[in-house]
């Protein structure tokens, strides 16, 4: 009788582990399949409670390092606007000229991004026109989102959006 109940017991303690790491791996995947469905500019949006225009002329993911469940890691993201949207993003973002602290969180993030090539448009930009250049940075706890703009005269103008998530 003994060995019996300690069949079953164990049996059902199996079976309980199985449904839990089942739902886990079910619900983990959910998640995922939702965040890839968004488009990056609401994942944006939707990660640090901002408002940016979602009509715009272009979308890249230029760097995508994050992982796990929770998507941590960084991530930088360039979005082209048209020249009618200047006002919209001043006004939600009250950027600040590029200066030293813009620059260190910027030094951090490219010494942490691998790919180097992705982030060489926004290092010439520093490099050499860094008095067009204006950011804002919205901290979560030890997270940051560091966002530059180029005020520079073109049709275009193009954010980037460095995310830097724990």
């Amino acid at each position: 009788m003994y060995f019996k109940r300690k069949r079953i017991l164990t049996t059902l303690a199996a079976i309980i582990s199985i449904f839990i790491v089942s739902s886990i791996i079910i619900i983990k995947a959910t998640i995922n399949n939702y965040k890839k469905s968004l488009d990056p500019v609401t994942l944006i949006n939707i990660n640090w409670n901002i408002n940016l225009p979602k009509n715009t002329a272009a979308v890249n993911v230029l760097s995508d390092e994050t992982g796990g469940f929770t998507s941590d890691g960084i991530k930088l993201t360039k979005i082209n606007y048209t020249k009618d949207h200047l006002d919209e993003l001043n006004n939600s973002f009250n950027f600040s000229s590029f200066d030293s602290l813009a620059l260190d969180k910027f030094n951090f993030l490219a010494k942490s991004i691998d790919n180097k090539k992705s982030i060489n448009e926004i290092t010439d930009l520093i490099v050499n026109d860094n008095s067009t250049l204006k950011y804002k940075i919205i901290e979560k706890g030890s997270s940051f989102l560091l966002t530059l703009i180029s005020t520079k005269p073109s049709d275009t103008l193009s954010l980037y959006c460095l995310e830097y998530r724990l």
